[in-house]
Formats: structure tokens, C-alpha cells, sequence
């Protein structure tokens, strides 16, 4: 999705797997003797593709029909706490460069036209897309107003969700992108605190879960709060801040500070000790941290099942399963070969190429499905195959164009602007690769 695929994996000589280009953002790091972790390539694209088929089994009906017994409450949990991976992943890869710099986190500018060109044009692609469909497909709702347009443009859309109750998420078209806005705002704040975060990684993972229990605690008494200063909080702001709280950034900060500890700690065992010495002790560390995942995925399949309107998480699982989940990662990470091959192999690494544009666009054929074509919605196995055979290769199609014409040219681009606008501080090179 959103974090930085040139920062895992990669073929032979940090090769792209899309047409053989070299990725700008795995030769940048390659060059300067920053990890390049290939296992979260996997992780990105296991992360996306299991955002995309909870959306489909949901508008086939298929995911509302699951049973109750072990497995269908761990696929009930896991499928719409696929978005959390990616926020792990991304603070782990984003971060990692400062950690294998010595907390020297570089040339801001050079960062921000990286980052920006990672995110920005895909997702502007994907809008225009959209305002496209809005203005072609007869059974719409028409192109919304300036208002909302500019809120996208500018990946405000999340924050907007809590002003206003009517705000047309993805123009209507494609609501996955609110992630977007938290994926913003960790970048903005991350060249504030990283230096601090190096020195005290897991005081910082500490703070993060602060302001997840601040953050929930808050929204939950929001009217309370508000009425301590004096502000008379509306029925309707209220039920806004209550549906929408979880979609903001406070919401996932553990999720990219454990991200940020991982990467850490991932830069200091590395340091420390031989791949061939960490590996036994990161098999059984990968097996307990497994363990503790399954619970609160558990957990959060219950959750679901006691209140199935909505996708609003527990206090326990909005810390533990961010946390847990960031064990195994990076366990994973650290286990012998033949436990990281599932998530670093060379086809999955491909899909992690081209996923950011499956993650955009894959909302927006399911949008104009419904619109264009009869397609089951039963709940029944063939209603889950036909959504699945339609917008799987669909989104596939488009997220290797997108790649393959947008994504790396600007990428590569950003890449030689950064370099010429601001001169940015050669890091210490780390002793793992």
C-alpha cells in the first residue's frame, strides 16, 4: 500500500520485479548500506490483498454469513485487520533508514519528495479515475462539490470524517483511501521524533500506546470532554466522533511505533549477532508471538460478532494486536530461510510491486460492479468466486499499469531531484543487509 516498496526486496542487484527497472527507492537504500528486509514485501502484499477480499466476501455477502466457530472468528478478525499490517510495515520500512543511520534521519526535503511521490500520484490518478465514473455511469450520485474534491486532494479525507456527517469518503467512489490521510500524517510527524525515537525506542512505543488509550478514552466521552471547556458537543458531532474516531491517526499510532521499535530492534540484533545466531531464538520467538496474534485476532472476530454494524475494535486489541502482530513481523524477519520464504519470494514480491494500485482502485470496480452488473450477493460460494474472479484481475491490470507507467517513472524522478535539490548526509552504513 502506502509504505515504501523499495525498501523490501527486490531481485537480484535490487531489481524491480515490474519489467526489469531498477527500483529508485531499493538502489537508494542499497547504496547507503540500509537493510533491505525482503519478507515485508510479503507483508505489504498479504496486507493489501486481505484488505481487498474482505471488501469482496462483504458485497458478496459471503463475510456477514461466517459461522461462529474457531476458524470463521479468526478470518472474521484477521480480514478487516489486514489495514493494521500495513501500518506496521510502514512504520518499520519508513523508519528504518534513520535506524541504520545511527538516528540521523537525513534531508527533509529529499524525504518529503520521495514520500510524496510514492503516495501522491497514484492516489491522484485513482480520484481523476473516480470523478470519471461519477461522471459517466448513469446509476450515480454525480460529481460531488469542490468541497470534497479539494479535502482529497490535499488526503484530508479521514479528518473530515469527524466535521462532517454527509462527507462523501473516496468521492463515493473509492473509500479505502482515508488510510491515506493517517499514512500522511505519520510522515509529517516522523522527521519531528525520530532522532528522540532512536534514543528511546521503546519509551516511544510506550507514548504511542498513550495515545491510543487518550485517543479512545476521548472519543468515548467526547461530549464530556468538550463540555470541561466550555464547547456543547451536538448529538450528531457526538455520533460522528463515535462512528469515526478509530479512522484517525491517534487511533494507529502503536501500530507505527511498534512498527518504528521493530525496525530498532530488527538494525540491533542484526548488529549484535549472525543471521545463523538469531535464527533458532527468532523460530520460537515467531511461534509464541503467532500464538498471541491468534488471540487477539480472536478477540477482534468477537468483537465483530457481538456488534456486526460496525468494525470498531476493543481496547485490548487496538494495543495487543498491533503490537503482537509487529512481533511476528519481525521474528519472521529474523527466523531461518525456509520460514521467510512464503513472504519473500520472488511472485509475492512481484505482487508487492504493483499492490498500492490494487489497494486504490480495487474499491472502485466493486463501485461500478454493483452498477453494471448482476453479480451474486447471496452469501453463497459462487457469489464469493464471482466478485473474486472479477476484481482481483481487474485491479491487477491496473496496478501493473499504474506501476509500470506512473508509479516508478515519478519515483525515479523524485529520486534525481532529491538528490540534486538538497544534498542529503551520507548515513552510517549498517553491518546488516
Amino acid at each position: 500500500m502506502h509504505d515504501d516498496p523499495a525498501s523490501a526486496g527486490g531481485g537480484p542487484g535490487g531489481r524491480s520485479a515490474i519489467a526489469g527497472v531498477v527500483d529508485p527507492g531499493k538502489a537508494w537504500r542499497r547504496a547507503r548500506g540500509i537493510p533491505i528486509v525482503p519478507v515485508f514485501d510479503g507483508y505489504r502484499a498479504i496486507g493489501i490483498f486481505g484488505v481487498t477480499l474482505f471488501h469482496v466476501l462483504t458485497i458478496s455477502g459471503t463475510f456477514g454469513l461466517l459461522g461462529g466457530w474457531f476458524l470463521p472468528v479468526l478470518v472474521r478478525g484477521a480480514l478487516p485487520s489486514s489495514v493494521v499490517i500495513l501500518f506496521v510495515v510502514s512504520g518499520f520500512v519508513v523508519y528504518l533508514p534513520t535506524v541504520a543511520s545511527g538516528g540521523r534521519f537525513g534531508s527533509v526535503g529529499a524525504y518529503a519528495i520521495r514520500r510524496a511521490a510514492r503516495i501522491l500520484p497514484a492516489y491522484w490518478l485513482a480520484l481523476g479515475v473516480a470523478l470519471i465514473l461519477l461522471a459517466t455511469v448513469s446509476d450515480s450520485s454525480g460529481i460531488p462539490g469542490a468541497g470534497p474534491i479539494l479535502t482529497h486532494l490535499a488526503v484530508l479525507q479521514a479528518p473530515a470524517l469527524l466535521v462532517s456527517s454527509n462527507f462523501p469518503l473516496g468521492l463515493g467512489v473509492i473509500a479505502p483511501v482515508w488510510t491515506l490521510s493517517l499514512e500522511i500524517g505519520f510522515y509529517i510527524v516522523l522527521p519531528f521524533i525520530a532522532a528522540w525515537y532512536f534514543r528511546r525506542p521503546f519509551v516511544g512505543l510506550l507514548a504511542s500506546a498513550a495515545i491510543v488509550v487518550l485517543w479512545h478514552f476521548g472519543a468515548q466521552h467526547a461530549g464530556s470532554l468538550a463540555s470541561l471547556v466550555g464547547i456543547d458537543l451536538s448529538s450528531a458531532a457526538r455520533t460522528r466522533i463515535a462512528l469515526n474516531y478509530e479512522s484517525e491517526l491517534p487511533s494507529y499510532a502503536i501500530a507505527f511505533g511498534a512498527g518504528m521499535t521493530g525496525a530498532w530492534l530488527y538494525v540491533r540484533l542484526r548488529d549484535r549477532w549472525s543471521a545463523e545466531a538469531l535464527a533458532p531464538y527468532a523460530l520460537r520467538a515467531t511461534l509464541v508471538a503467532v500464538l498471541a496474534l491468534g488471540m487477539f485476532t480472536y478477540i477482534a472476530g468477537h468483537d465483530y460478532l457481538d456488534n456486526p454494524l460496525t468494525l470498531h475494535r476493543s481496547l485490548a486489541v487496538e494495543l495487543g494486536l498491533p503490537l503482537t502482530l509487529a512481533a511476528v513481523l519481525v521474528a519472521v524477519a529474523l527466523a531461518p530461510s525456509w520460514v521467510q520464504r512464503p513472504f519473500g519470494n520472488r511472485a509475492i514480491r512481484w505482487l508487492a510491486d504493483i499492490s498500492y494500485g490494487v489497494f486504490l482502485i480495487h474499491f472502485a470496480v466493486i463501485w461500478f460492479a454493483l452498477r453494471e452488473f448482476s453479480l451474486p450477493q447471496d452469501g453463497s460460494a459462487w457469489a464469493a468466486i464471482a466478485w473474486t474472479a472479477l476484481v482481483f484481475p481487474v485491479s491487477l491490470f491496473y496496478a501493473y499499469l499504474s506501476a509500470r507507467l506512473l508509479e516508478q517513472p515519478v519515483r525515479r524522478w523524485a529520486h534525481r531531484f532529491g538528490r540534486r535539490v538538497q544534498a542529503e548526509p551520507e548515513p552510517s552504513p549498517a553491518t546488516s543487509g
